[in-house]
């Protein structure tokens, strides 16, 4: 009986087979994949330079000393460099290892660094992470386990690799799970709130202004509540329904085909209306491990000869069959050291899959509750939060922001009287570029209290940039109001001094 090829998946989509998990698949998916990681971390490496001093040095917002207060018991390479040109030559370092990286150099090396320096980075100061570093730290963490550099790669070129690579599949299915859980947990998590299940969360998200796009403005004054709701529900499908149209046994590629676009619009719609640096980029950039094969030899050739012709799977070079009983026995070593190196990898990588998992559903307090799950064992959780893996994709949820607003500096100067150093005619925006994490680290000061030692560093480092100016003292202002929901007026902003200090001396 021949079965059609459109309804039953190959054992590239049909997760029931075992050459599903534990056979070879092709390596070129994986090498555009660190292309793009690698493009991606080219480029936050380059944007920290710019912001060394404020973030990342004791002259900054974030001296050493206060990071405990932060982030207790997190592991950071920069904790010694406490002067400017330290931090920049840490990030120096990184540019340097996400370039070899995105070449292909010496890919397993650069991949170990670049999980180490990430780290580094987003524990040194996580009161301007986001979502992002989150998944970027996940991802850099399956790298460890990925042959990236068996295509596209400097490295594939010096070993004399003819051909699409094949390579272990199990490693890649793990990176694959990854980017499905955090579409799965942000589900749970949403449903959980009251906005999603009403359909009032991006009408509510979109007035946190310091997480939002002019379009979020335009939107909110044109577009009608029924429409806005009608978006909402259609993001909470995509992001629900992921998962399932890209793992589903049947009716393959072309329902990983429609997740992947489903995916993608939705993150185009993100990053058109909210303000979150990296997270669309940073979630279609994990794509590409989900990718066909075919599609890309579709494209070759569509770019050649503009055919229709349709191609199957490169097959891969063949070594010669071995000769005689005596060549089979030679070759009998070195295939069960390769099983047994592949059960190994595969059984630590199940340990680490099945730790995300269990710090996800605790991250996650009713859902753990529901599920009865047992706390995990303290020196585990600790080390999974030392390496960014202890994860939480509550993003926008189980609700959006209830409040939103911006800090003011004023500043008292000697002749003029006083100023928002900051911005003088309206609230400070930074769209793009290195400081447009400024949202989020105001997002978390709006949590602290007046009298946390977080805003008198602030006042310090304020206070410096301006005494060539004849600063003579600094006010801190936070402005600041409820979000509403549909039906109901915006709210005025509130005026709250949070510290009072002088620049003299």
């Amino acid at each position: 009986m021949n079965r059609p090829h459109w309804l039953f998946s190959s054992a590239d989509y049909n997760f029931l087979k075992p050459a599903y998990w534990f056979g070879d698949v092709d390596a070129r998916p994986l090498g555009l994949f660190r292309i793009a990681f690698a493009l991606l971390i080219l480029k936050e490496a380059i944007y920290h330079l710019f912001v060394a001093e404020v973030w990342y040095s004791d002259a900054g917002m974030l001296p050493a000393r206060l990071l405990t207060r932060v982030a207790p018991n997190m592991p950071t390479l920069m904790s010694p460099f406490s002067d400017t040109w330290m931090a920049m030559v840490f990030f120096g370092l990184w540019v340097v290892v996400a370039l070899l990286l995105l070449l292909g150099w010496q890919t397993r090396v650069m991949s170990v660094l670049n999980w180490v320096l990430l780290i580094s980075v987003i524990n040194r100061n996580p009161l301007v992470a986001t979502g992002a570093d989150s998944v970027m730290q996940a991802f850099a963490f399956w790298s460890l386990f990925l042959p990236l550099g068996r295509a596209y790669a400097l490295d594939a070129r010096r070993r004399g690799e003819q051909g699409a690579a094949r390579v272990f599949a199990f490693p890649v299915r793990m990176l694959q799970i990854q980017i499905a859980l955090i579409y799965i947990f942000t589900t749970i998590f949403k449903l959980q709130g009251q906005t999603w299940q009403s359909g009032d969360a991006l009408y509510m998200a979109m007035q946190v202004r310091m997480h939002t796009f002019p379009v979020a403005e335009w939107l909110l004054a044109n577009a009608s509540i029924s429409v806005l709701r009608t978006v909402t529900y259609m993001a909470l499908l995509i992001e629900g329904g992921f998962a399932l149209l890209v793992f589903f046994p049947l009716f393959q590629p072309y329902l990983r085909a429609t997740g992947l676009i489903a995916g993608i619009g939705l993150h185009v719609g993100i990053a058109l209306v909210m303000n979150i640096p990296n997270f669309p980029l940073v979630m279609i950039t994990g794509y590409l491990v989900l990718i066909d094969p075919r599609w890309l030899d579709w494209f070759k050739q569509r770019g050649r000869t503009r055919s229709q012709t349709p191609l199957m799977l490169p097959v891969p070079a063949t070594a010669p069959e071995p000769a005689g009983c005596a060549a089979t026995l030679a070759g009998i070593p070195a295939a069960m050291g390769k099983g047994a190196y592949r059960a190994l990898l595969a059984a630590v990588l199940i340990g680490a899959m099945g730790s995300i998992i269990w710090a996800n559903i605790l991250s996650d307090d009713l859902l753990a509750v529901r599920l009865r799950t047992p706390a995990m064992p303290m020196a585990l959780e600790q080390g999974l939060r030392a390496v960014g893996l202890w994860e939480s994709w509550a993003m926008f949820a189980p609700d959006p922001l209830r409040f939103e607003g911006w800090f003011g500096l004023n500043g008292i100067f000697s002749g003029e009287g006083i100023r928002d150093v900051r911005n003088p005619t309206d609230r400070p925006h930074w769209y793009v570029g290195p400081e447009a994490r400024w949202g989020k680290l105001e997002e978390n000061l709006m949590t602290k209290d007046k009298d946390d030692p977080l805003f008198s560093a602030w006042a310090v480092y304020t206070c410096r940039q301006y005494l060539d100016s004849g600063i003579t003292g600094l006010e801190i202002v936070l402005y600041s109001r409820a979000t509403s929901i549909p039906g109901q007026p915006f709210l005025p902003y509130q005026t709250t001094v949070i510290r009072g200090a002088s620049c003299i001396g």
